[in-house]
Formats: structure tokens, sequence, C-alpha cells
């Protein structure tokens, strides 16, 4: 398995995939605010590059602004445009109600628990999605025109 991990001002990230098929976990600790939202919209590209699904572990924030949503947005667009999943999971209590509060968790899949949902997105890519992404994934490299990003 294949770790990172990358200190931003008040976050701390982790990125890490067990599996070629599997998707990109990352985990967060600290708070997603206007600062680190460069950093997370690059951390989530990536997982979506390789062509993978993207699951944020959110158990560990504690504050999320509307910048940082708005890459959450935005990124998961872009991976259903791929053919690709964008998830949350384990929001801490006052992330949750940032989530319900602004309507975003009614756009983003979330899930309360993090191996659950690993579990489901290997599932996902394994028996639905995997050949048809590595098309997908060439057919994009070779595509001209500026990302949505």
């Amino acid at each position: 398995m294949g770790a990172a991990v990358l200190n931003v001002a008040a976050a701390q990230w982790s990125v890490r995939s067990a599996y070629p098929a599997g998707p990109t976990v990352l985990r967060i600790q600290g708070d997603l605010d206007a600062e680190v939202a460069p950093a997370l919209q690059t951390c989530l590209e990536g997982g979506l590059e390789r062509a993978a699904d993207v699951l944020v572990d959110l158990s560990d924030v504690s504050l999320i602004d509307c910048v940082c949503l708005g890459v959450l947005l935005r990124a998961h667009h872009r991976a259903r445009s791929l053919g690709l999943l964008l998830a949350l999971a384990a929001p801490s209590p006052s992330v949750q109600r940032t989530l319900a509060a602004t309507r975003v968790d009614r756009a983003l899949h979330i899930t309360c628990e993090v191996a659950p949902a690993v579990v489901a997105l290997r599932r996902h890519a394994l028996e639905h999605m995997w050949p048809e992404r590595l098309c997908r994934r060439t057919r994009d490299v070779k595509a001209p025109g500026p990302a949505p990003f």
C-alpha cells in the first residue's frame, strides 16, 4: 500500500490506495478552509486522474467552509463525468451540520463509516466500471480542451 502525507497549514493529509482498482482514500485532519482549498483540489484531482473512485475521510475534520465545499462539489461533478464516484465518509457532527445547512449532503455520497465505504467503492470499481474506466482514461488524456477544474 502506498501512502503519502501532506502537511498544509492547519490540516494534515494522508492519501493512500491499496489496490489498483481500489479507491483513493484521502484522510484529512484539521480544518478545511480557504487556505487549504488548493491542496484539497490537487489531492482530489490526483485521485481522479488515476481513474479511481475517491473517498474523503472527514472523521477528524472539525470545520469545513464554503470554499472547500465548492472544491468537493466540483470534484464530484468531475468524477461523475468520468464515470467515477466521490464519497465523503464519517463527517464529524459539526461538519454534518454544515453539509446539511448548505444542502451539500443532498448532492454528495456520504457514509457514516470509512471501512464499509472503501469496500463498497472497491466493489463498485471491480464489478461495474473498471474496464470502462481504462477506456475513458485513455480518451480523457487525448481529449483537447481545458479540464473543468
